[in-house]
């Protein structure tokens, strides 16, 4: 209060100058005006609690007015009045009105909302390879870093470190990340994109000239078996599909076999009866495909090819699958055992497991070739002979070759089917 114990006004607390000390001006109700020699000036308010003599400032005057200081000392007082601390609560409001710290998305957190979208939107194959592709060879490096902070660079080089299992994998990570960056822009995580589609494909391994029947390399193999283990495709039309994996023959081949071609020791295999006798035989050299004739398939050397005891497992399943006297061909319509299966039969198995821009049926010739040349373990002519390219003048030398070459194909196909196995092996160790 003033010296003569009125309480302040408005003019009087306008009028006040400052001293060479400071001073308080008091309303009364331990509210008081603390005035500074520079000239500012303070609302306080003084107040016990818990049996200690405290003291909280409401704010500068004139930002805070004489009623509205006198309007801060009451609210004090009834918070006093419920045993709260007046200076206590002010701190626990301001802490209150605090900004936490933004957390920044991290990559990993960007692309589970990608992986979502695909899911609605895709097949669940693709879906699947889609989210397994960026998690074996994206996430360790940069899933948990904040998209906010990753750089082209940083993207480069965990594709890079792809590329060694395939090139074609490196720009197919490439391409995600940037699907991935995308989202982060739509979402307001990050301004833009730094992911230009021209430039980092620029920077990445070159990528193989596109074929007229894709494939990719056998390094894929453990993600392409396991697409093919979940997918929910008819069992007979899984087996056709590994089957022409294992021989490499054209998809027209694979349909048109029946088991009046099929020779167990030089036994055509025909009954139920035959069935159950060969199943106790073990495998031999002599089990043999005879592929079905056809202008069109253009076989020119080798109307047979090996049998590999894998092979010889795929074509007892399919027979315990189709039954007995229920069908003529090896690999029958899944709806209609009297039926060849349809000619699209494996692209849409390739589809429905999300591979359709990788891989057709043909392209698993394709592979075979290129792996058992790779490999450098076999002649060029007997990969040739198992293909059915022509490498005889004449009908008398492509019988001789046949014979001639027949234990050399034999060791070849057992390889490739053991090395198709070994991949399957190892896809299931990854799942």
């Amino acid at each position: 209060m003033t010296a003569k114990g009125k309480k302040l006004s408005s003019a009087s607390v306008a009028a006040v100058k400052p001293s060479e000390k400071a001073k308080k001006l008091s309303d009364g109700g331990g509210l008081f005006l603390f005035i500074l020699p520079t000239g500012s000036k303070s609302w306080r308010l003084k107040y016990r609690f818990g049996g200690l003599e405290k003291l909280t400032t409401f704010g500068l005057y004139p930002v805070i007015t004489l009623h509205e200081a006198r309007e801060l000392a009451i609210d004090a007082k009834r918070l006093l009045a419920k045993g709260i601390d007046p200076q206590e609560a002010k701190k626990e409001a301001k802490n209150a009105l605090k900004i936490a710290p933004v957390k920044l998305k991290t990559f990993r957190e960007v692309a589970q909302e990608v992986f979502k979208l695909k899911e609605m939107n895709c097949t669940q194959g693709y879906a699947d390879n889609y989210r397994r592709s960026i998690e074996l060879h994206l996430m360790p490096q940069i899933g948990d870093k904040p998209i906010k902070n990753l750089s082209a660079l940083d993207v480069l080089d965990a594709c890079r470190a792809a590329s060694k299992k395939g090139r074609y994998l490196s720009h197919k990570l490439a391409q995600r990340a940037r699907e991935v960056f995308d989202q982060a822009v739509t979402g307001n995580h990050i301004q833009y994109n730094p992911l230009n589609s021209k430039s980092i494909h620029k920077n990445l391994p070159t990528k193989p000239k596109t074929a007229s029947h894709r494939t990719f390399g056998h390094e894929i193999l453990p993600e392409f078996y396991r697409d093919l283990r979940v997918s929910r495709a008819f069992p007979i039309t899984k087996l056709m599909m590994e089957f022409q994996m294992h021989t490499c023959l054209r998809t027209i081949e694979v349909r048109r076999l029946q088991w009046k071609h099929i020779n167990f020791n030089d036994t055509p295999l025909k009954t139920r009866s035959d069935q159950a006798r060969n199943d106790k035989r073990a495998w031999t050299p002599a089990m043999a495909i005879d592929i079905p004739s056809g202008r069109e398939l253009n076989r020119k050397d080798t109307p047979i090819v090996p049998m590999s005891k894998q092979v010889l497992r795929i074509l007892l399943q399919a027979r315990e699958i189709v039954g007995e006297g229920n069908a003529d061909f090896v690999f029958p319509m899944f709806r209609n055992y009297s039926q060849m299966a349809s000619e699209n039969v494996i692209l849409q198995l390739i589809k429905g497991m999300g591979w359709k821009d990788e891989m057709t049926g043909h392209g698993f010739r394709a592979l075979g070739f290129t792996t058992l040349e790779e490999v450098g373990k076999f002649q060029e002519k007997l990969i040739d002979l198992q293909l059915g390219h022509k490498i005889a003048t004449n009908e008398t030398q492509a019988a001789y070759r046949r014979v001639e070459f027949w234990q050399d194909r034999v060791l070849m196909m057992q390889w490739w089917s053991d090395f198709l196995d070994s991949k399957n092996v190892e896809s299931m160790k990854t799942m």
